[in-house]
């Protein structure tokens, strides 16, 4: 069984009538890019959207680091965990992620990072508890599986992502997914 999320974008009344949908699907978990928007609207988007699947998903939060420090936590703030189940790269700034993960308890996914971080650097900073990995950005499916191992001995998630795949990338993606560690 591989668990997928779904992806939801869009303006705030697509993304509640898509999230709706998914649920009726089955989906337990969507993934939503909150980058683009200021933290209050976005901490307003995430609340109606736990409301509108009646706390029925986890949410991951993807900002691609296009906040800051104190954007993030301000976001924090107003949202509150809810159900989110992680935020993917809220601020570029990677000694902040303690600090961020003690004041909020939203554990932290790192992506854009891992391309610029050496790994055994990562595996030292409190709060981080997943790492998305994009194998066509990462060097291919041997250095993302290589990552996805180190990830699991140091107890971390995994969780496979596409960018640009076709169906068939994205069937290969699906495979590697199945055999993670966890």
């Amino acid at each position: 069984v591989i668990n997928v999320n779904g992806l939801l974008n869009g303006g705030e009344q697509t993304i509640l009538d898509q999230a709706r949908k998914l649920v009726e699907e089955g989906y337990r978990t969507v993934k939503v890019k909150i980058g683009h928007l200021t933290s209050e609207k976005a901490a307003q988007l995430i609340t109606d959207l736990v409301e509108a699947t009646c706390e029925k998903v986890l949410i991951r939060l993807d900002v691609n680091q296009a906040w800051d420090y104190t954007q993030a936590l301000d976001f924090a703030q107003r949202a509150g965990m809810l159900t989110i189940e992680y935020i993917e790269e809220p601020f570029s700034d990677l000694r902040k992620i303690p600090e961020f993960y003690e004041k909020t308890m939203i554990p932290v996914a790192l992506d854009e990072s891992l391309l610029t971080q050496p790994l055994e650097d990562i595996r030292h900073i409190e709060g981080v508890d997943v790492l998305v990995l994009k194998p066509t950005l990462l060097g291919g499916l041997e250095k993302a599986w290589q990552i996805a191992q180190f990830a699991h001995v140091i107890g971390l998630k995994s969780v496979i992502s596409s960018c640009f795949e076709s169906s068939l990338g994205i069937s290969v993606l699906a495979q590697l997914a199945a055999n993670l560690p966890h």
